[in-house]
């Protein structure tokens, strides 16, 4: 496993924390090392994956509306539809995933490797639109395809 697909040691003791492995992280510089090797060998899922559904948790407690930009609280069907497709992905070594709210109760994930990106966003209603891009341009074709198959494109350069 590449090291640009491990989450961060604050977000790995944060997950440790919140699941009550009882480890606490005080000096990230200090303890990085034994937190990855604890993250990998406690982790039932791939990094990318953990990751990406903490930070889906994360955006569900914080999402608030902000006068001027928007309402950025996500809706319980995008929360469980972006879930839902992360867990069906059964590819274990990709990108760390960028997860950002959208105003109006969507989830996007973005993957990326060079030119080459994978886009999902789960909508308020739970729909869910995935595109495959390169060089920041839809590839209608790809875009076809089914999520899975879009991100070995991503990862297969």
């Amino acid at each position: 496993m590449a090291l640009a697909t491990m989450p961060s040691a604050i977000e790995i003791a944060k997950t440790f924390e919140s699941r009550g492995f009882g480890y606490k992280l005080s000096d990230p510089r200090q303890n990085l090392s034994t937190v990855y090797w604890a993250w990998l060998g406690h982790s039932e899922q791939s990094p990318w994956k953990a990751t990406a559904l903490s930070k889906i948790s994360m955006l569900r407690k914080t999402g608030r509306f902000i006068p001027g930009l928007g309402d950025f609280t996500l809706s319980e069907k995008a929360v469980k539809a972006a879930q839902k497709l992360i867990g069906e992905i059964e590819i274990e070594s990709l990108p760390l995933p960028t997860v950002a709210p959208v105003s109006g109760g969507a989830i996007f994930v973005s993957w990326r490797s060079g030119p080459k990106s994978v886009e999902a966003t789960a909508y308020h209603d739970g729909e869910i639109l995935v595109e495959a891009l390169e060089n920041q341009r839809v590839d209608e074709e790809r875009s076809m395809e089914d999520p899975c198959s879009m991100l070995w494109w991503l990862v297969q350069g």
